[in-house]
C-alpha cells in the first residue's frame, strides 16, 4: 500500500498550523471566539494556498468540533462546482437546505470552485443566499472572483488569500523533511520553495517527488524534476545574446535541450536573468514573449528567434556603449529637487549640460563642428531641428511633446546652449524627471545632433485686463484652441468637435 502523498500528510487540521495566511486566520479566529459567524464567505486566491483547507477547518470550528479529514459529517456538506454546475443541483440545495442539521449547530455549505456554476445555477444560489435559514453558512471558494455575479459578490464577507512567501514555503519545507528524514541541500530546498510560485500544494507534491527514491535530495535533482538547466549554461547563453554572438546561440540552445531543459521553464530562466540587463521598452516588450513560447507548437525555435532578435538589438559597439552610459550619467548628476508651484519663481530654471562643452572652445569664426557623428544646431536650423527633435519625442511620449512644443526656444552659439522657456511651472516638474531628460537626450541623438546645454525657464505671464479681454477675444479664442490641442496631446490623439 503506497504512503500518502506530503500535501495530504501535512494539510492543516486548525487555523493556528495554516502558514502564510494569518490575515485571514486572525479575522476568523476572532469571529470564533465572539460568535459573530455570517451567513455567507467568500474565499479567493490563487490555487493551493489554504481556501479548501481553511474551508473545512472554519466549518469545524464553528460547530466546535475536532477536524479530522478522514472523518465525515452529515451537516458539512462539500460540493464541487466543477461537476455539479447544472442549476438542479443548486435547485436540490435550496430544497434541502430548510432542513435542521441532523447533530450540529450550523449546517455548512462549502462550494469549491464555485466559478464554474452556469448562470441559472448562480441564480438560484442567490435566491437561498438572500434569504437563508439561522442554521445555514456558506463558504464559497475561488481562484476566479471576477467570474462571480456582484450579485452574490455583495452578500458575502470576501477574504482574499495570497501567495506564501517563499521563505515561509522553505521554512515549513525544512520541518517536513526532519520530520519525513528526508536529507535536502540548501539550495535544493530553496529552489523548491522559490518554484512553487506561493502554492504550499505544489511545493509539497514537488518535495514528495524529488523525494521519492532518492537518499539525499540535491540541487541537479530538483533542477532535473523541473526541467531548468544548469545556472552556468543559462548564463553562458545570456552573455553571448549581450555580446551579440549570433552564431553562438543555436548552438548553445541546443546543449541545454539536450541536457533535458523543458522549454518553458528554460523560457523563464531566461527572462529571470535578462530582465535587469536590458533598459529599452522595446527590448523589454521582445524579452516577455520569452514567458509565452510554452504554448507555441515549436517552443525552442520560439526562444531562438527571440534571442537573436534581441541580440541584434543590444550588441552596440563599444564606443556607443560608453556613449550611452555617459549620458546616462549625465542625466541622474543633473537631477534637482522639483519645488512645489508656489515656490516656482517667474524665471525658476534648470540646466542639462552637454558633455565637454567647456572643453571646447570656440571663436565666433569657427564653424560648428560635428562630434562623434553629430552636427551641432545653429541658429538657422533651429526651428526645423526642434521640429524633428519634437517628432521623435512623440514616438516615446506624447504627453511629452505636449509639454515642450508650446516652449520657446533660443540658442545661443558661442556657447552651444539652448534655452527653452515652458508654458507653465508644472511642465517644468514634468520634464525634471529622470525618464523624460533621458527621452530628450535620445531624442537628440536619434536625429543625428549633438546635445547641447539645456536650460528650462517659466516664463512670467502678464495679467489680463479688461481691455485686453475687450480687444482680443479672436486672440484668446485661438489661445483656448492651443490649449485643446496640448490636452489631446496629452491624451494620446484625438479631434476637437465644435457644438
Amino acid at each position: 500500500m503506497s504512503s500518502r502523498a506530503l500535501y495530504r500528510k501535512y494539510r492543516s487540521k486548525s487555523l493556528q498550523e495554516v502558514v502564510g495566511q494569518q490575515h485571514i486566520v486572525q479575522v476568523l479566529d476572532t469571529a470564533i471566539k465572539n460568535n459573530k459567524i455570517s451567513h455567507a464567505y467568500l474565499f479567493t486566491g490563487p490555487r493551493g494556498v489554504g481556501k479548501t483547507s481553511i474551508a473545512r477547518i472554519f466549518a469545524h470550528q464553528i460547530n466546535q468540533i475536532e477536524y479530522k479529514e478522514e472523518a465525515t459529517n452529515l451537516d458539512i456538506i462539500e460540493i464541487d462546482a466543477a461537476s455539479n454546475s447544472g442549476v438542479d443541483d443548486m435547485r436540490d440545495l435550496k430544497d434541502k437546505i430548510g432542513s435542521a442539521p441532523a447533530s450540529l449547530r450550523f449546517k455548512v455549505y462549502i462550494i469549491d470552485e464555485v466559478h464554474m456554476l452556469s448562470g441559472a445555477s448562480f441564480a438560484a444560489l442567490l435566491k437561498t443566499i438572500e434569504e437563508p435559514p439561522s442554521h445555514a453558512v456558506f463558504i464559497l471558494a475561488t481562484t476566479d472572483a471576477h467570474k462571480v455575479p456582484s450579485t452574490i459578490m455583495s452578500r458575502v464577507q470576501k477574504f482574499y488569500f495570497k501567495p506564501i512567501e517563499s521563505k515561509e514555503i522553505e521554512k515549513h519545507l525544512s520541518e517536513i523533511c526532519k520530520k519525513e528524514s528526508i536529507i535536502i541541500a540548501v539550495d535544493a530546498l530553496g529552489l523548491i520553495a522559490e518554484s512553487a510560485e506561493g502554492s504550499m500544494r505544489d511545493a509539497l507534491s514537488l518535495l514528495d517527488q524529488v523525494s521519492s527514491g532518492h537518499k539525499e535530495v540535491t540541487l541537479k535533482s530538483v533542477q532535473s524534476s523541473l526541467g531548468l538547466s544548469d545556472q552556468a549554461s543559462i548564463d553562458k547563453l545570456v552573455t553571448n545574446v549581450l555580446a551579440g554572438n549570433l552564431e553562438y546561440i543555436p548552438s548553445t540552445l541546443n546543449q541545454i535541450i539536450e541536457k533535458g531543459a523543458d522549454p518553458r521553464a528554460m523560457g523563464l530562466q531566461i527572462y529571470q536573468n535578462l530582465k535587469s540587463k536590458i533598459s529599452s521598452y522595446e527590448d523589454f516588450s521582445t524579452l516577455a514573449e520569452l514567458l509565452t513560447v510554452g504554448s507555441l507548437s515549436k517552443p525552442i525555435l520560439g526562444i531562438e528567434i527571440i534571442l537573436l532578435k534581441l541580440a541584434s538589438r543590444i550588441n552596440l559597439p563599444q564606443t556607443e556603449k560608453e556613449k550611452t552610459k555617459k549620458e546616462s550619467d549625465l542625466i541622474e548628476n543633473t537631477q534637482t529637487k522639483a519645488p512645489s508651484p508656489l515656490e516656482i519663481p517667474s524665471t525658476e530654471s534648470i540646466a542639462i549640460p552637454s558633455k565637454d562643452v567647456s572643453a571646447k572652445k570656440k571663436s565666433k569664426e569657427e564653424p560648428a563642428k560635428s562630434t562623434e557623428g553629430l552636427r551641432q544646431i545653429t541658429s538657422r536650423s533651429l526651428s526645423e531641428d526642434w521640429a524633428e527633435i519634437l517628432e521623435e519625442i512623440h514616438k516615446k511620449s506624447p504627453s511629452l511633446k505636449a509639454v515642450l512644443r508650446p516652449s520657446s526656444q533660443k540658442l545661443i552659439e558661442k556657447s552651444y546652449q539652448l534655452s527653452l522657456d515652458l508654458a507653465y511651472s508644472m511642465h517644468l516638474k514634468m520634464v525634471q524627471e529622470s525618464k523624460n531628460k533621458k527621452l530628450l537626450i535620445e531624442a537628440f541623438s536619434e536625429c543625428g545632433l549633438e546635445l547641447p546645454q539645456i536650460e528650462f525657464t517659466v516664463a512670467q505671464k502678464k495679467p489680463t485686463t479688461n481691455k485686453d479681454n475687450k480687444s482680443g477675444e479672436h486672440n484668446n479664442d485661438q489661445s483656448n484652441n492651443t490649449d485643446l490641442s496640448d490636452i489631446i496631446s496629452l491624451m494620446g490623439g484625438g479631434e476637437t468637435v465644435t457644438i
